[in-house]
């Protein structure tokens, strides 16, 4: 019987969660509530990935190991080229309507400049990164 396949976000929320919280070692309840992922979905996820030896059980507790810190850098590396080849210049643009809005007194709705507001310190965010 061949193996399923497991939701690859679980899989990516769970080792981003382990590698920011490295070296403190979690335990499955810690990773679900954490996570927001299901404990039967971490507790596959957890089994799958000691398989691959990307984490490693101690005293109950899970950690990456070297591989598993290698595999969350290279996620993580990933996520970065794509924001900053793909989202920054949504960014940027969102950031000159905010100037020009300002500049020529537009009134803007709340929401609207809340909006504003949150994709300058995302931006600002991803550039000083």
């Amino acid at each position: 019987m061949a193996r399923r396949e497991l939701p690859l976000r679980a899989r990516v929320r769970i080792i981003l969660y382990l590698r920011a919280r490295n070296p403190g070692a979690k335990s499955l309840r810690e990773i679900a509530e954490s996570t927001g992922v299901p404990l039967s979905t971490v507790s596959l996820n957890m089994q799958r990935l000691q398989e691959e030896g990307l984490v490693e059980l101690k005293e109950g507790r899970y950690v990456l190991t070297e591989k598993g810190r290698e595999y969350a850098d290279s996620i993580l590396l990933t996520l970065r080229d794509y924001v900053m080849r793909v989202e920054r210049p949504f960014l940027l643009f969102m950031l000159v309507g905010v100037l020009i809005s300002s500049l020529l007194g537009v009134l803007v709705s709340d929401l609207f400049l809340y909006a504003q507001v949150v994709m300058i310190a995302l931006l600002l965010y991803k550039i000083l990164s």
